[in-house]
């Protein structure tokens, strides 16, 4: 586990794919809020002193006890409720810095001179109700609440404001399933971080020997073995990813096929193919290719490709399966909030430790170097496809490593695609499917779909985005 080394705030970028598109964190290594430096005032001296002598954070409370109606009703329904009452003896100060206007309300000069020193330093605006939560040395956490909640509302935020003032960020980074994998968790100390991350590693390691086609022990090439022989019984698990795939390449007009194989075989992105197949190479490989082909037997739970040379392959989908599923376990130990990057297929969950959102640069395609728009992530996938991770050169032209299994061909017109979506393993299977259809296909496509977005640059650079989407310039 490696523990934030800094206190200054940092980006960590991720070149994805040559600048077209920058995955970047800006993470708080402090793992705190934001906070002003200034405690209580000095003026203050015996708050200051029961506040640091009971070593509680600090519920303060600026209302308007007389003429406020939220002010009142949040005296009335919430800060009196015994279960709060009870909260706050247990694990709170509460310090109430009230300002009536009625003459028969009027506070001392004393108490009353210590509520506009209060009001100066954390209320300046003048906010009725408003609720504050500080440290107990007057630093502050964070604001609890502006208007009436519900107690339990009011508490869990509260609780949430305390467990983030000790939290921090840890990572580890390491090769998994062919890729380089970042894991972020959000945890209150290094001991914990690090059951947390080995929970994610094993799970992504559980599900790298069910998919592989790499390992000749895994199910997956146990079906690629039988091919044209017999169908195999495969796990639950495999079963169902394997049909939610073949919806997607249906989805997809076959952009998108797990079946691809065998073209791949034959293009060999491995730096030794040095002159085009020949079409005839082509032509025999593509009738091993077509996800129709697959036959699912639903009620034995097994899987059958019916032609001698099939091959199946998860290369499309499965690290966005192992992104989901491991934050899937993430969640379930309750790290609350988290990033799984899996080789660029990358999945956010809850907020950094200062609060604000992960962040997503997206960077100029004209100027790589330059982040012109941030998008905040919270609770979704981010997934890249594009022609920077593998391709060959012949004659000069460069061949990208995405297919079309329709042509038997590498596609060509994009650069890039970015896919968001709640789901890192549709968002993947999606960036390979629209960066074989093309920009005005795969554009189209994506604004028929909810909750799915995507960022385009072509091969003359220009960004495209689909319509739901609107990308700010970056301040």
């Amino acid at each position: 586990v490696k523990p934030p080394n800094s206190p200054s705030r940092f980006r960590h970028l991720i070149s994805r794919y040559r600048g077209l598109v920058a995955l970047a964190f800006s993470l708080c290594l402090c793992g705190a809020l934001a906070q002003p430096t200034q405690g209580w005032p000095e003026e203050l001296e015996s708050l200051q002193e029961e506040a640091r002598a009971m070593a509680r954070p600090v519920l303060l409370v600026f209302s308007g006890s007389d003429w406020c109606g939220p002010c009142i009703r949040l005296q009335r329904e919430v800060l009196t409720d015994p279960v709060f009452v009870q909260f706050a003896a247990e694990e709170l100060l509460v310090v109430t810095a009230d300002f009536p206007r009625k003459k028969k309300n009027a506070l001392s000069p004393e108490l009353a001179g210590q509520n506009r020193l209060l009001a100066d330093r954390y209320n300046p605006s003048g906010r009725f109700p408003l609720l504050l939560l500080l440290q107990p040395d007057g630093r502050l956490l964070g604001e609890v609440a502006d208007q009436v909640v519900r107690t339990d509302e009011l508490i869990g935020r509260i609780r949430e404001l305390r467990e983030r003032a000790v939290a921090q960020s840890y990572e580890r980074t390491l090769a998994l399933m062919g890729s380089r994998f970042e894991l972020t968790v959000v945890a209150p100390d290094p001991a914990t971080a690090a059951a947390h991350l080995d929970a994610a590693v094993e799970e992504i390691r559980r599900i790298e020997g069910l998919l592989s086609s790499w390992d000749p022990h895994s199910q997956t090439s146990a079906v690629n073995r039988a091919a044209g022989a017999e169908a195999v019984a495969v796990d639950h698990e495999l079963f169902s990813l394997l049909q939610r795939a073949l919806r997607i390449s249906e989805l997809t007009q076959g952009a998108f096929d797990p079946t691809v194989g065998p073209l791949l075989q034959l293009w060999r992105f491995d730096g030794s193919l040095h002159e085009l197949p020949a079409q005839c190479q082509i032509d025999s490989a593509l009738t091993l290719v077509g996800s129709r082909q697959i036959v699912l037997d639903e009620q034995s739970g097994t899987v059958g490709l019916p032609r001698a040379g099939m091959r199946l392959g998860f290369g499309a989908i499965g690290k966005g399966y192992a992104a989901d599923r491991a934050a899937r376990i993430l969640r379930s130990r309750g790290v609350s909030s988290g990033v799984v990057n899996a080789g660029g297929d990358l999945l956010a969950w809850g907020r950094q430790p200062d609060g604000e959102p992960w962040q997503v640069g997206i960077a100029d395609p004209v100027e790589p170097e330059r982040i012109f728009s941030w998008l905040p992530v919270s609770d979704q996938a981010v997934v890249t496809s594009g022609d920077y991770e593998r391709f060959v050169e012949i004659d000069g032209r460069r061949y990208s490593h995405i297919l079309d299994p329709r042509t038997g061909y590498p596609a060509a017109g994009l650069k890039s695609v970015t896919v968001i979506a709640a789901s890192a393993e549709l968002a993947d299977a999606l960036a390979t499917g629209i960066f074989v259809l093309g920009k005005e296909v795969g554009l189209d496509l994506v604004d028929q779909l909810p909750g799915i977005e995507c960022i385009l640059v072509d091969s003359d650079d220009r960004l495209f985005t689909s319509r739901g989407l609107e990308l700010k310039p970056a301040k």
